[in-house]
């Protein structure tokens, strides 16, 4: 989707981007205030910029391994907003 957004300066695509993204966003900071985080925010933005690489990346590399390596980046983002919990493998 960013790729989309950084790719066509057509107004309307910028829109629907942001307003993925925006939603994106909203779903995301409910499940950080779920999992506990310190600071709800602060840890959706972070998955969401992890979510939009991780795609990028296997969109252009190939899904091999991606899927696992954000798993485990995630994890480590919620142990590091989530004092009182450690990542499960």
């Amino acid at each position: 989707m960013t790729n989309a957004a950084a790719q066509h300066h057509v107004e309307a695509v910028r829109a629907i981007t942001a307003r993925h993204l925006g939603r994106y966003l909203e779903l995301l900071t409910g499940i950080a205030a779920r999992a506990g985080a310190a600071d709800p925010h602060v840890l959706a933005r972070q998955l969401r910029i992890l979510v939009e690489g991780a795609t990028v990346v296997a969109a252009h590399l190939g899904p091999a391994g991606a899927g696992e390596h954000g798993r485990r980046a995630a994890l480590t983002l919620l142990s590091a907003s989530t004092p009182d919990r450690r990542p499960r493998p």
